[in-house]
């Protein structure tokens, strides 16, 4: 979860300028150019698909402080239900039906931290952004690009899906 909210801080704020149009513009053409050697036409089509409005840069730099928000609330209500466990059992083995009842109390947390890895993904594909973890293969090409962002997307939001069944 850190590791994830210093990423889109580093490619939000340090690298991207908080997603500025004009820097965005000329970083992503940059990168389609010598990355991955596509000719002015073709990046001008990927730049118009990849497109990032000016609704959806606000809603990006807002998402990852409505995740810390909360996280701050959950792990309050956690910190409460674990602190009440009766003293004479186990302090770490919470009953049966407070299990159950962290396991609701934490599934906004899992979803919204697995959600925003989603987004994290999708700003990786919109940006152009090399640097991120499993983009190391260096031999890809734009589509393969795409390809293993949208593979990623998918396993954080099924992961995502299979944690809100379980908790439900």
């Amino acid at each position: 979860t850190l590791f994830t909210m210093w990423k889109i801080f580093e490619i939000e704020m340090w690298e991207l300028s908080g997603l500025d149009p004009d820097v965005l513009q000329v970083h992503v053409r940059k990168t389609l150019t010598e990355r991955f050697g596509m000719n002015q036409t073709d990046s001008e089509k990927v730049m118009k698909e990849v497109k990032i409005t000016d609704t959806l840069r606000k809603m990006s730099l807002y998402a990852p402080v409505w995740v810390i928000l909360t996280w701050i609330v959950v792990s309050f209500h956690v910190f409460r239900i674990v602190s009440s466990i009766d003293e004479q059992v186990l302090e770490w083995f919470p009953s049966y039906r407070m299990d159950l009842v962290m396991q609701v109390v934490l599934l906004p947390l899992v979803y919204g931290v697995l959600s925003l890895l989603c987004f994290v993904r999708s700003w990786v594909t919109m940006t152009a952004h090399w640097s991120f973890d499993v983009n190391t293969v260096h031999t890809a090409t734009w589509s393969d690009f795409v390809a293993i962002n949208d593979n990623a997307y998918a396993a954080n939001f099924a992961l995502a899906n299979f944690a809100e069944m379980y908790g439900v």
